[in-house]
């Protein structure tokens, strides 16, 4: 009877003690996934995700990928009930698309009880109200974007030439500093996917008057100004390097990079490329301009507004929006100032950020100049049966009146079907 009892004590020691034992071992940390279309600022942005993570309890595993596989990975998960991100990015143009599906957790109800804390007006309210979709906040913002003029100032001294302001002066200085047989183009554009295409054609539409749907929501970007905007593009396209049709916007950094095109429409997330000695073949000697416009309209590109949104099917919503957060913070944020004009005022209004990177005072006017896609779900549909018309015209498949023509009569019928009209 007394070896029972000892066994049964020493039974129940151990017992306890393996309790004991594993009670005191950490928790394992929650594993976040991300989903983000990557370019400069979103690098940075998912390092310090990743320095900030472990103090959290909390590992991150990457999803960095072009806009293409951004879309599709998005698309099918969203559709098939399985995305296996926690956070996405998204923007001004893909959060109805994603919020209207359900594919975006509203954030009010997480954001409300932390917005003194993380000091969220410090972040504009027209931001905020870009990133939201039927009353809701469906994303954090991290960045607004806008397009500038990137152009040789070296080259056009040699030439003589001033920097245009318009889209005459901006064809005579493309001929003039086209030479085809040394590598050198006047200027280069791409059209790889739905969002090349929206920013490339969004610029000649708008910046020639026109615009894409009146307030019925009636395709209108096939009206005169955009047949003249879209002739003044093919026109264009004579000076610029063969491929651009299947040009991103990485390809076409490197020509402005390699000395390759003398101009170029592109992202401010992209001016300080221009000065790493480790790519670029032109430190010191691109400069940018207020995009070229018309008698019609001043230079206008698209102004979008980045944010990092939750997937609905996140099993860690809370994580990670407090991860969000604490990378939006003013002290992390400021590293990305280098990379593109964040969200918080505080930074990217502040004067010695202005006097520290000379293409910010470019860059703010011109965002301030800026235009918005159709805040609509069916936004990128749209452009991409129009980056196809675009294709056609820009190869002579068609002129610019048949190429819009039929791209606007597939918006109307694609309208009509999702209850417009």
């Amino acid at each position: 009877m007394t070896q029972i009892v000892i066994i049964a004590v020493v039974v129940l020691a151990i017992a306890i003690g393996g309790v004991a034992y594993y009670s005191l071992q950490p928790a394992a940390p929650v594993e976040l996934n991300t989903l983000i279309w990557v370019y400069p600022p979103m690098e940075e942005y998912s390092i310090i995700m990743t320095e900030l993570a472990p103090d959290l309890g909390y590992t991150v595993v990457h999803g960095l990928v072009g806009g293409d596989e951004f879309m599709e990975k998005t698309r099918i998960q969203g559709a098939a009930g399985s995305a296996t991100h926690d956070i996405l990015w998204s923007n001004d143009n893909t959060v109805p698309e994603f919020a209207d599906a359900g594919w975006l957790e509203p954030l009010d109800e997480y954001l409300e009880p932390l917005w003194e804390e993380y000091d969220l007006d410090d972040i504009p309210q027209n931001l905020w109200d870009a990133v939201s979709y039927e009353g809701k906040i469906y994303g954090v913002p991290n960045l607004f974007g806008t397009q500038t003029l990137y152009y040789r100032a070296d080259v056009f001294e040699e030439n003589g030439l001033d920097v245009p302001t318009n889209f005459d002066e901006w064809l005579v200085a493309a001929e003039t500093l086209t030479d085809p047989d040394a590598g050198q183009y006047g200027w280069t554009y791409g059209l790889i996917d739905y969002d090349m295409a929206a920013a490339t054609f969004s610029y000649f539409l708008w910046s020639h008057g026109g615009d894409y749907l009146d307030a019925s929501y009636e395709p209108i970007f096939n009206g005169p100004e955009g047949v003249e905007a879209l002739e003044t593009f093919i026109a264009m396209n004579e000076f610029a390097p063969p491929g651009c049709l299947s040009y991103s916007t990485n390809e076409l950094v490197l020509d402005l990079q390699q000395g390759t095109a003398m101009t170029g429409i592109t992202w401010s997330s992209r001016f300080k490329s221009m000065d790493d000695p480790e790519f670029s073949n032109v430190v010191g000697l691109m400069q940018f301009a207020l995009p070229p416009g018309s008698a019609a309209s001043p230079g206008r590109t698209n102004s979008p507004v980045d944010c990092f949104a939750i997937s609905a099917t996140s099993d860690h919503k809370e994580e990670a929006i407090k991860l969000v957060l604490e990378t939006l913070k003013a002290e992390n944020m400021i590293r990305c100032v280098a990379l593109a004009m964040v969200s918080r005022s505080s930074i990217a209004m502040d004067p010695e950020v202005a006097a520290t990177y000379r293409w910010y005072p470019i860059a703010l006017e011109a965002a301030g100049n800026g235009g918005s896609y159709p805040l609509i779900p069916e936004t990128p549909a749209m452009f991409e049966n129009l980056r196809e018309e675009l294709q056609n015209a820009l190869t002579g498949a068609k002129t610019a009146q048949e190429a819009l023509d039929d791209a606007a009569e597939w918006t109307h019928d694609y309208l009509s079907e999702r209850g417009y009209y």
